[in-house]
């Protein structure tokens, strides 16, 4: 038997530490299966092996496969195997769309199989889970495939999660316009390869490049002596870096990107804005005097953040969301164990639970792990500021965490990620913290948690996770 080099952790797992093979892993396997009952045990010690091998990452993916495969056995190994193929999903980009279907496989037969009592929990993930893989689909550009899991989300979503019903609805009206856009690409482009003197066929190529699918390289490419004085003059500039462009350039393709969002689709008003606040921030970086144009440019810029700041907002879905209660060490409990409410958009929090400085609402559910970016909006509605940041899962009072504290009730802007296992936070643009207490490390399994005293209320308009 070939000599795989291993160590003992806490756990009582092996740890190796040479080059990874699938026979190493079928070793692994054997080795762990004299302790394991069944199948579902097996795959929850191989799931907790995985996990420790950070830098054995081939052994790692072998090992989740393996959890996988094995969860799936019985029933109750279906949340092992969720997490199997959720950690793949993440650790392995390239491929991804065949641990997406092997995921969602596992939700559905976890749905298929949960208890009355559960179906709604369970199928409520199985929703969440399609329309993050439509969210992902949709930014790659297949827009049929990511359309197909938005659909099947809102068929599931009646039964299982009606409050997600107005999110689904509207992402499946933005990808509409987005298919209408792209099919006016694909017969403009076919009007011109027909007849390249069809100006009207080329101006509307040059917009949809430059306004839609923000590349003005590929616009340049179609500039002629008959297309309007506006397109020849920006599009050149457009196609060349932000810094490299010159001052006063800046802030008239800042107003002309701004201009030519107003009139685009969400999937191109967003990329649009992005450019022109870009192009309002280097203006504002050249500029020396603090004069009219100055301060103009600054509202613009302030306006366009708003502008993007609307577009970005993800509708908060208290499906989402847990409480965590310390008695004597961290507990979850169901939001009911909370005041909850949604109104006007805004999901509204108040700790009922009893718990005074021991009580927080956490998300996701499924916890976090590996590289991650959470952008929320979030007020106070009584109390005196609030705490955010990421605490552990396994009941330890070890934590992360940054916090807003003010006397008004001030909508704050939270942005957390992971990358390259260190965490970094910011609240209204500005890095602040983080504070690490009692050994949490960056890397860790965790939530994104709100920290609340008795009968304080926290108010969410927005939040967003997105692995990276």
């Amino acid at each position: 038997m070939r000599h795989v080099c291993a160590a003992v952790c806490s756990l009582g797992l092996l740890l190796p530490v040479f080059a990874a093979t699938a026979d190493e892993a079928d070793d692994l396997v054997k080795a762990l299966q004299a302790e394991a009952g069944d199948s579902a045990g097996l795959a929850a010690k191989i799931l907790a092996t995985a996990r420790t091998l950070d830098k054995n990452l081939k052994l790692q993916a072998a090992l989740y496969e393996k959890a996988y495969e094995l969860g799936l056995k019985q029933p109750k190994g279906y949340p092992t195997a969720i997490q199997a193929a959720q950690a793949l999903l993440r650790a392995d980009p390239k491929g991804s769309s065949a641990w997406r279907e092997k995921l969602t496989r596992a939700h559905e037969l976890a749905l298929r199989a949960a208890p009355r009592a559960k179906k709604k929990e369970v199928g409520g993930e199985l929703v969440a889970h399609l329309i993050r893989c439509a969210d992902d689909l949709a930014e790659a550009g297949d827009v049929s495939e990511a359309m197909r899991h938005y659909t099947r989300a809102g068929q599931l979503g009646r039964a299982y999660a009606p409050g997600r019903a107005a999110e689904i609805a509207q992402k499946l009206k933005d990808l509409r316009a987005r298919q209408k856009v792209i099919r006016e690409l694909e017969q403009a482009q076919r009007l011109l390869a027909t007849n390249a003197a069809n100006s009207r066929a080329r101006l509307v190529l040059i917009r949809l490049y430059v306004a839609e699918f923000d590349d003005p390289a590929k616009a340049k490419e179609l500039l002629t002596a008959d297309v309007g004085e506006s397109w020849r003059t920006y599009v050149p500039l457009a196609a060349k870096e932000v810094t490299e462009t010159a001052e006063a350039p800046c802030l008239e393709l800042a107003d002309w990107y701004r201009s030519l969002g107003k009139e685009a689709t969400p999937f191109g008003r967003e990329k649009a804005y992005r450019r022109a606040k870009a192009y309002y921030e280097r203006f504002l970086e050249l500029h020396a005097k603090q004069d009219a144009k100055f301060v103009l440019a600054k509202a613009n810029l302030l306006q366009v953040e708003k502008e993007l700041e609307t577009l970005g907002n993800r509708p908060v879905n208290p499906d989402d969301w847990q409480v965590m209660c310390w008695h004597p060490t961290w507990r979850v409990h169901p939001l009911t164990k909370m005041t909850c409410r949604t109104a006007k958009g805004i999901f509204h929090v108040k700790n009922t639970s009893g718990v005074h400085g021991g009580a927080r609402i956490i998300c996701p559910k499924a916890a976090l792990e590996g590289d991650f970016e959470i952008v929320a909006k979030a007020a106070k509605g009584t109390g005196k500021g609030f705490g955010f940041g990421l605490v552990a899962t396994d009941g330890s009072d070890r934590f992360l965490t940054g916090g807003a504290r003010d006397d008004k009730p001030t909508w704050h802007t939270i942005r957390v990620v992971r990358a390259q296992n260190k965490v970094t936070m910011e609240l209204d643009g500005k890095r602040i913290g983080p504070r690490r207490f009692r050994g949490f490390h960056d890397d860790m399994k965790c939530y994104f948690s709100f920290s609340m005293e008795s009968d304080q209320e926290i108010r969410i308009r927005s939040f967003r996770l997105r692995y990276r």
